[in-house]
């Protein structure tokens, strides 16, 4: 605000459809219920802008931009990146001359050509990063305002990215088992150990299913067996290095009534550089193949066998909305690094049919070849200059013997958010 040219800026978005968040502590600045507009990840966002004067002295503005940011942010690191910016210049807001009566101006951004193009992500709030969405619009004010150059208005906005899983396993490589096939090789010698559930991509409102078969185990007795669905986060950057395993799901093969000590594990495995606060992932017998020395009541089975197990996602996850047991859909490796300088290379024009809501006033060139790796890249990744960031899920089956040896593995699988599942946004009535 400047002496004698105060003025307010409101940003309002269209559309009925939200999420809530109630325990969101960004959201709640914004909306007192913890709701967030949500919008396709490659669709196009509705609003106007409303500027006017405070008094009913005049007041006067260059233009008014709307601008449209994707970011990161990190819960063990003070650290952040602007991964995808654009901005446009709001049609007939050139040269305003505004009074305490204001003027509204329409706008439309297409998530299209937000730089660099089809580098927007859904919004993820996790436990290590951040990925956040925010539209802003800016009252660009003469030189001699005292206001500081402009007046800003925000807005956060949730990105979904809704799509099937595939009808068949992805990443399936030439000359190597299904994807969808989790084998235990050193059970005992010559046995055959199999988890085949079918495909290895799913929906989040559907569930995985399969056998688990124990075949030829001679003399070798399985005192306990489970299967585990497990997420892990991971975050790479310059000051941080850090993972975190939770144990979605799990289901107990054998025993039938498993005692405590079989299901002893910390569920969060946290490193960091310095070493403070590391919590190591505990299971029985501990990491890869150590012995453990089960309960002399334990038994065992040594007979063949079949189990049936089902993982049913929707269950785990009943509202829809992401946060049942922390389940989410996979996401894929996201550079972690600013966006070039885009403020004064030129921009690609928009299209006459788009040209009446605004019109791009910045940004890097759209035929840039910058792209980001696909969900079905393996784990090996060239960081490059800043850092990564993954969230990804991994089907593990246990088999611990009656003589105390522990096998385990683990395959990567790809869960997808099929529904959108939003919300009505809350209505206010002054009675």
């Amino acid at each position: 605000m400047g002496w004698l040219d105060g003025m307010s800026l409101e940003l309002t978005l269209e559309g009925d459809e939200c999420l809530r968040f109630v325990d969101d502590p960004y959201l709640k600045p914004f909306n007192e219920y913890g709701e967030v507009g949500c919008y396709k990840h490659d669709g196009v966002i509705r609003g106007r802008v409303t500027a006017k004067a405070s008094t009913k002295l005049p007041v006067y503005v260059n233009q008014i931009t709307i601008a449209f940011e994707q970011f990161s942010t990190y819960n063990k690191s003070i650290e952040g990146h602007t991964l995808a910016f654009r901005e446009w210049t709001v049609a007939d807001s050139e040269n305003l001359k505004l009074d305490d009566r204001g003027a509204t101006l329409p706008f439309e951004i297409d998530l299209s050509e937000v730089y660099p193009r089809d580098g927007l992500r859904p919004t993820y709030a996790g436990t290590l990063y951040y990925i956040r969405h925010q539209i802003f619009a800016k009252a660009h004010k003469p030189w001699y305002s005292f206001s500081g150059g402009f007046v800003e208005a925000r807005a956060p906005v949730h990105l979904l990215r809704v799509h099937s899983a595939p009808a068949r396993s992805v990443a399936a490589l030439p000359g190597l088992p299904p994807p969808h096939i989790l084998t235990l090789d050193d059970v005992a010698p010559g046995a055959t150990v199999v988890f085949d559930y079918g495909k290895n991509c799913h929906d989040l409102d559907g569930a995985i299913a399969g056998d688990v078969v124990f075949r030829g185990l001679g003399d070798a007795k399985v005192a306990f067996a489970k299967v585990e669905l497990v997420k892990v986060e991971f975050a790479e950057l310059l000051s941080m290095d850090t993972a975190v395993w939770t144990s979605v799901w799990t289901t107990v093969l054998h025993p039938a009534k498993a005692s405590k000590g079989w299901l002893k594990n910390k569920v969060v495995k946290s490193e960091e550089e310095d070493g403070d606060d590391a919590v190591e992932l505990v299971e029985p017998g501990g990491m890869g193949g150590d012995v453990f020395i089960p309960p002399a009541s334990a038994g065992g089975f040594s007979e063949d066998r079949t189990f049936s197990v089902t993982c049913d996602l929707a269950g785990l996850d009943p509202d829809g909305d992401g946060r049942g047991r922390s389940l989410t859909p996979s996401y894929r490796k996201l550079a972690l690094e600013n966006v070039p300088d885009i403020a004064t290379d030129a921009a690609e024009p928009r299209s006459p049919s788009k040209s009446a809501a605004c019109s791009p006033t910045g940004g890097a060139d759209m035929d840039d070849a910058r792209t980001f790796p696909d969900a079905d890249d393996d784990w090996e990744f060239d960081v490059g200059g800043e850092g990564v960031a993954e969230t990804a899920y991994f089907l593990k089956l246990t088999a611990i013997t009656a003589a105390g040896a522990k096998c385990w593995a683990t395959k990567k699988i790809y869960l997808y958010k099929s529904k959108a599942n939003t919300l009505q946004k809350t209505i206010e009535i002054d009675l």
